[in-house]
C-alpha cells in the first residue's frame, strides 16, 4: 500500500499504518483511480469490519455500510478471505496488532463462525 501512496504522489506523513481504513479512505477521495481498487481488494476486510461493528451496535456501522455500495459484491474467494481473517487475524505485516489467533476455532474449523456477528 506504501508503494501505491508513493506512485500516486500522495505523501504519508502520518504514524498511522497505511491500511487504516479513514487513510485509505481519504487516498480513494483524492485519487479515486488508485484508491477504489485498493478499497475492492480489501473487500473482505471491510466486510468483517462492517459486520463487527453492526454486530455490536456501533453508532459508525452506518458509515462502512455507505461504502460497500462501492465495493465489488461478495464471491465465494472473498467469502473465503472472510473466513480465514476471522481464524487467523490479520496478515503478520500488520506491524504492532496482535493476531486474533487465541480466538479461533480448534484446528481452524469454522463451524462455529457466525459471519452475523462473533464467533460462539
Amino acid at each position: 500500500m506504501k508503494g501505491a501512496y508513493a506512485r500516486a504522489g500522495y505523501p504519508l506523513d502520518t504514524t498511522e499504518l497505511p491500511d487504516y481504513l479513514p487513510l485509505v479512505l481519504e487516498f480513494a477521495s483524492e485519487v479515486p483511480e488508485e484508491g477504489l481498487p485498493m478499497l475492492a481488494e480489501s473487500r473482505a476486510a471491510v466486510e468483517v469490519i462492517r459486520r463487527s461493528l453492526r454486530h455490536d451496535g456501533s453508532p459508525y456501522a452506518h458509515l462502512v455500510e455507505a461504502l460497500i455500495f462501492f465495493l465489488p459484491r461478495l464471491d465465494e474467494e472473498t467469502v473465503a478471505e472472510m473466513q480465514r481473517l476471522i481464524v487467523q487475524g490479520p496478515p503478520q505485516e500488520s506491524v504492532g496488532l496482535e493476531p486474533y489467533a487465541a480466538d479461533a476455532p480448534p484446528g481452524g474449523r469454522l463451524g462455529n463462525v457466525v459471519f452475523e456477528g462473533r464467533k460462539r
